[in-house]
């Protein structure tokens, strides 16, 4: 998390935020504890594991995509105070 977080300042800014970069990695990358194993599609036994499944999806692709925006804000957050900063 930390590296992609460090290559998009990189590119938006020019320049190396490696601070900022650890800062908001951190939290982002506790995100993964959220995740469940992903199992293969399988024939499942009972409606239980059928659900289990789902939930896992649903689970990895929510906390994938929180990830990705939030690493976005965090980003353009940056890349906009700066810009503001560079026209006064």
């Amino acid at each position: 998390m930390t590296a992609q977080l460090h290559a998009d300042f990189r590119k938006e800014t020019g320049e190396s935020h490696v601070g900022e970069s650890v800062m908001y990695a951190v939290p982002l990358g506790l995100l993964s504890g959220m995740l469940w194993p992903i199992r293969d599609a399988i024939k499942f036994k009972g409606p239980k594991e059928a659900m289990d499944y789902a939930a896992s999806m649903v689970s990895s692709v929510a906390v994938h995509k929180v990830r990705d925006v939030s690493k976005d804000m965090a980003v353009n957050k940056y890349h906009n105070d700066e810009m503001k900063k560079k026209r006064r």
